[in-house]
């Protein structure tokens, strides 16, 4: 009987640089990026009537979640805001503190 070698898959993409969030009539959708040119989409599993500091956490540890399963590496957002109803975070690897 043959085996299959096994062998790692690599992720979809790179650890993300920054994810944009916006503020929608139905929920709150969001995309990230990294620098080798590929990244996602998602919604947040938040109401649209919910206060922007708690998507803008619940997004953050969807990320985090995702970026340790597929990297291996923890990572922080820091946000900024773009309009009043959308935001950018900036993705950097933690220090571990």
């Amino acid at each position: 009987m043959v085996r299959r070698r096994r062998t790692k898959k690599r992720p979809a993409f790179g650890i993300p640089s920054e994810v944009i969030l916006l503020r929608g009539r139905e929920g709150w959708p969001y995309a990230f990026g990294a620098h080798d040119a590929r990244g996602g989409c998602g919604k947040a599993p938040m109401a649209a009537d919910s206060a922007p500091e708690d998507v803008r956490a619940a997004v953050s540890a969807q990320l985090a979640d995702l970026i340790r399963t597929l990297h291996g590496v923890e990572i922080d957002v820091v946000w900024s805001p773009l309009t009043s109803d959308s935001w950018v975070g900036r993705i950097t690897p933690s220090d571990g503190t």
